[in-house]
């Protein structure tokens, strides 16, 4: 009779450890996937804060540009700039002269 018990014992520990063998491939899985959406994660925040910086260069260039273009009056740069979408306006000092320092340039897309 305690051959009988014996044989089931086994049979419900070996269902057990098989049960956790199972669950520990399924967390082993999760975090995998896990590890790779939290690298996915980083790599749009990183591309995200590039775009902030590139978008800050290109706001500095836009404006350094169109200040070239009034200290010059280069009407070609002026045209480049239009073809591009961006206006600009200079705004007249207190002796009624365009000051050509530091127009504003609006990017329109």
């Amino acid at each position: 009779m305690l051959g009988r018990w014996q044989k089931i014992l086994f049979w419900v520990v070996l269902a057990f450890g098989l049960g956790d063998l199972v669950f520990a491939v399924v967390i082993d899985l999760s975090m995998a996937a896990n590890r790779k959406a939290f690298a996915e994660n980083n790599e749009r925040q990183t591309f995200i804060s590039q775009t902030v910086v590139i978008a800050r260069v290109r706001d500095e260039l836009v404006r350094r540009l169109a200040s070239a273009s009034v200290t010059a009056t280069d009407p070609k740069l002026r045209d480049l700039l239009a073809a591009n979408g961006i206006t600009y306006t200079v705004t007249p000092n207190a002796g009624g002269e365009a000051n050509g320092a530091a127009p504003r340039a609006n990017a329109k897309q």
